[in-house]
């Protein structure tokens, strides 16, 4: 077969490029070729710097082109092993043009090992996005200067809410694909490095795409005007995208698709491993009994307890584990990879909720009394913060209040869409101490729920996560003892907001894993067709985004503030499951699967909207990233 023809075969998109050209002349044999392309109609140079794989594992490159043409480099399977190392010129306008394929001028000639070779594809592949990224970084402040000089009837465009929501969202997609790169280009090169560069590839050409889009939009009829960087970030973008040949058959060494892209230390791993299998062996069984019962047996909470798994930030002294956000993010995963989102709730506010705010706030009588039976599952807490209306998002506004009466407190109110309350023997609630809608008058007091006046009006009936109890309490004159008072008077939401902001992060490392295994789940059920595709290219975004949940939770544990990232990974990892669950229903469907095959995802559909209403709704959540967003961009503009 000539070669022209096996270019054709190969890969059609590029033998529909050449269509214009002249039949190329072979520099050398077939199995690893130069290409010369003589002047024609189409733009040569245009194509530098792109690679495209081929199925039976060789490749094409096209390189320097010329003033009388071009050249293009055409590897088979066996010649793209022992490939000499090979320099692009650019031809200028095409930045991508610049960039090499390979680092070392001095391998020219030599085989290439394994390792050598995923170093070359792996580094040629991170700088293509280093360059993507760092171009998409400028049009986005170009942009924005362009926003803030101009005005509408209504004011300055920035400030505009749907302009500042649609800016927000790229400037936090380009923050996840920068955190993937750099996780990525600090680890030493290996085949699974190659393999997930190429895989964030995918991911940063989608949504840098959809990026290009907007900004098109934001920046109007200037948006198309050729000397506008958004223009020729277009252009980059169109050279880059026959790069996703290199993957289109997925990468070349497997992935693990259920944890994805981020290290875990030795230790982290047989953590993982061991719960796990105790999920396997004794939640798995029974969960869907919980689920029809709506409630988890205080046995399930007494098990886990024993195992050390409720108290991970409890300190030793009082029965815990002394560990953390960490192993909290291990535990989030896996049960959500398990399908067990209402055990993910009710633990996740036990161990990342309650258990913290005790541990770093309370009293030592308190932390005596409470912390050792709470870590081993003997008393079940719930946190009461939420009330109807405004005051669900608005906490400041809150109206249960707590009289002060010389040596105790009287509690009066109600708290609305309390997890865990039915089942609770202990609530911590934040009441009002001071009149007034501000923060410093509000204080978290330990209630006993067999006190007198404290009542559960209604358990609520939910869409999804049906085994995790959720409830109404109202207090009536309760007497609470001054010593239940949890840290000072008056800084109560200052506590609840601490751990509630590393809960948005496990909210929304539960959403990625929610993710995850939907994709997962529905790929196994279709056939090689174009919707099995399309989740793959989702899969490679989720990917992206448990990166930053990893970054955000490892600085979490550092105590680091993180209360930005938080919101951003929160809202955007709860639209984003939601978006995958549709995508996955819409594949099934298409593929006339039996009732029987996706009776699982009516479960998926349920939980997963209420994702984005734990911890903050991802609408409160994008407005105050947004207006972060917005600030900064202000600044940087003015500076």
């Amino acid at each position: 077969m000539g070669l022209l023809q096996r270019l054709r075969t190969a890969n059609a998109e590029f033998a529909m490029q050449l269509r214009h050209t002249c039949l190329p002349e072979t520099v050398r044999g077939d199995a690893a070729a130069f290409v010369d392309l003589r002047p024609a109609d189409d733009d040569v140079g245009g194509l530098t710097g792109a690679l495209f794989g081929i199925p039976d594992g060789g490749l094409l490159a096209c390189v320097a082109p010329a003033p009388d043409g071009g050249r293009v480099l055409y590897l088979d399977a066996a010649a793209y092993r022992s490939a000499i190392a090979l320099r692009s010129s650019g031809d200028g306008d095409n930045a991508l043009g610049q960039l090499s394929i390979a680092d070392d001028a001095n391998l020219a000639g030599q085989p290439l090992t394994d390792a050598e070779l995923s170093r070359i594809r792996a580094g040629y592949l991170l700088r293509v996005i280093a360059e993507l990224v760092g171009e998409a970084a400028e049009v986005k402040r170009q942009t924005a200067r362009f926003l803030i000089d101009r005005k509408s009837t209504t004011g300055v465009l920035i400030d505009l809410p749907d302009v500042r929501t649609q800016l927000s969202h790229v400037h936090a997609w380009l923050d996840v694909l920068e955190a993937a790169h750099a996780e990525l280009t600090g680890r030493p090169a290996s085949p699974g490095t190659c393999a997930e560069a190429e895989v964030l590839l995918v991911a940063a050409l989608r949504k840098l795409q959809m990026f290009a889009n907007q900004c098109v939009q934001l920046n109007g009829g200037w948006g198309y005007i050729e000397r506008n960087p958004v223009a020729a970030f277009y252009r980059d973008l169109n050279a880059a995208r026959p790069l996703l040949r290199i993957s289109a058959t997925g990468p070349g060494t497997p992935i693990d698709w259920t944890q994805p892209f981020v290290a875990a230390t030795d230790d982290e791993h047989a953590f993982r491993a061991t719960f796990a299998e105790y999920l396997h062996e004794r939640v798995a069984p029974v969960f869907d009994a919980w689920e029809a019962g709506g409630r988890i047996p205080r046995e399930g909470f007494e098990e886990l307890g024993k195992r050390g798994y409720l108290g991970q930030a409890c300190p030793r002294e009082w029965g815990g584990g002394g560990a953390g956000m960490i192993r909290h993010m291990h535990m989030t995963e896996q049960m959500m990879l398990e399908n067990l989102f209402g055990l993910t709730v009710s633990t996740m506010l036990i161990a990342n909720t309650v258990v913290p705010i005790l541990t770093r706030y309370g009293s030592e009588d308190l932390k005596d009394r409470f912390l050792p039976a709470i870590a081993a599952g003997r008393t079940i807490p719930c946190l009461a913060v939420t009330e109807s209306g405004s005051a669900g998002a608005m906490v400041t506004t809150l109206a249960t209040t707590a009289d002060d009466r010389g040596d105790h407190w009287v509690v009066n109110g109600d708290k609305h869409y309390i997890t865990n309350s039915p089942a609770a023997d202990v609530a911590f609630v934040l009441t009002r101490t001071t009149r007034g809608a501000d923060a410093q008058g509000l204080t978290l007091l330990c209630v006993s729920m067999d006190l007198p006046g404290v009542e559960i009006v209604e358990k609520y009936a939910k869409l999804g996560a049906h085994a995790s109890e959720t409830g109404h309490i109202r207090f009536t004159d309760v007497k609470v003892p001054k010593q239940n008072t949890v840290g000072y008077v008056g800084s109560g939401l200052l506590y609840v907001v601490d751990v509630i902001v590393e809960e948005r992060v496990l909210i929304a490392a539960a959403a990625v894993s929610y993710a995850l295994y939907c994709l997962n789940r529905t790929l196994a059920q279709l056939p090689a067709r174009n919707d099995a595709a399309a989740l793959a290219d989702l899969r490679c975004e989720a990917a992206a985004l448990r990166v930053r949940c990893w970054q955000t939770a490892r600085r979490a544990a550092a105590r680091t503030s993180i209360s930005t990232d938080a919101a951003m990974l929160k809202y955007l990892c709860g639209d984003f499951v939601r978006d995958c669950i549709d995508a996955c229903e819409d594949a099934l469907l298409a593929g006339r699967r039996a009732p029987g095959d996706i009776a699982w995802l009516q479960r998926a559909r349920l939980d997963g909207r209420v994702m984005s209403l734990f911890t903050g709704a991802s609408g409160v959540m994008k407005d105050y990233y947004s207006r972060r967003v917005t600030a900064g961009l202000r600044l940087h503009a003015s500076a």
